[in-house]
């Protein structure tokens, strides 16, 4: 009930990417506890544009040394021609 959404539009052009993904990334931790965080896909999605999923899910295990605390989900959509 106390969730307000609002509804925009953007424009897309040609090779343009919408990556999509549960809160088990960027919350997932390291031994010491420390959450992944946005910057951290931020910066995979900057260096590796090309291979952001691959990069994200291997980052997210070594990351969190293979033990997943919370379930993730990634999608990647690419304008296409």
């Amino acid at each position: 009930d106390d969730i307000n959404y609002e509804e925009k539009e953007i424009q897309l052009d040609m090779g343009d990417k919408i990556l999509f993904y549960t809160d088990g990334i960027t919350e997932a931790r390291d031994y010491s506890g420390r959450e992944f965080g946005l910057d951290s896909v931020i910066d995979i999605v900057k260096k590796h544009p090309e291979d952001i999923l691959n990069v994200i899910e291997d980052k997210i295990i070594n990351y969190s040394w293979g033990e997943q605390a919370d379930d993730f989900a990634i999608v990647l959509w690419e304008v296409m021609g």
